[in-house]
């Protein structure tokens, strides 16, 4: 399972994309509320053992991982990578448990923000194993604390990850965007045919260009209406995806 897109802009939003330092071409790396040197999207910085670098102090050596900070591509592709790891994490710690697509989304960010250790030891995690999803959605507010002391945004964070985790994902056949398609399709289908009478006369003169190669008004219609239907195809397998991605 991946991200949709509703948890994925949640990540963003609250991550935040921060420059260290706007004197210079890159994004660079800047301290974070709790203290750790970041860069990006809230990607924590850390050195050659795995250690996060942390304080004030640190500056020079958080900039000596990252010279000359990093354009917008390589963020982004630098997030890609984050988010693809918490992924496979809550994947695998949520091994057995049915999750839709919100809640999922809630977990990987809410994983990106507190780390995989934190996440593997939570209550939060005990209880949806033990298939209690709504004492699991109390859990979220707890985490609003970063060195003992409360944060304003990581309350709204927790507050945004919780309602997504509740958020009903609807199911196909209650999809507005799929049954929109639907309706569209059928009804594309249906019209076909009088959409092919009112164009006979167009191709009338079409006709005329294209016998020599063996083509007559039917056979024209016929690729009308191939190429209308597969339109409507295709715009049902848009909306689909969208729907699967949580665009309702």
């Amino acid at each position: 399972m991946k991200i949709n897109a509703e948890g994925l802009n949640l990540i963003k939003q609250f991550e935040g994309l921060v420059d260290g330092n706007p004197n210079t071409p890159g994004y660079d790396p800047y301290l974070d509320p709790a203290g750790i040197w970041t860069i990006g999207y809230g990607h924590a910085i850390t050195d050659a053992r795995g250690h996060f670098i942390r304080g004030a102090g640190a500056r020079a050596k958080a900039e000596a991982i990252y010279p000359n900070g990093l354009s917008k591509e390589e963020i982004d592709a630098l997030l890609a990578e984050d988010i693809a790891k918490r992924e496979r994490s809550v994947a695998r710690m949520v091994e057995g448990v049915k999750l839709n697509s919100n809640q999922f989304s809630a977990l990987v960010s809410f994983v990106y923000n507190i780390g995989e250790s934190n996440f593997s030891s939570s209550t939060l995690l005990k209880k949806l194993r033990a298939g209690d999803f709504e004492g699991a959605s109390s859990e979220f507010e707890r985490w609003k604390y970063a060195d003992g002391k409360e944060l304003a945004g990581l309350v709204r964070r927790r507050e945004a990850e919780r309602q997504l985790f509740l958020k009903e994902v609807k199911p196909l056949s209650q999809s507005r965007t799929v049954i929109g398609s639907v309706i569209a399709a059928v009804g594309g289908a249906a019209g076909l045919a009088d959409i092919s009478n009112e164009v006979t006369l167009g191709l009338g003169e079409a006709i005329k260009k294209v016998e020599p190669y063996g083509l007559d008004l039917s056979t024209l219609k016929l690729i009308v209406g191939i190429v209308t239907l597969a339109g409507a195809g295709f715009a049902l397998y848009a909306r689909v995806s969208d729907h699967l991605a949580g665009k309702k």
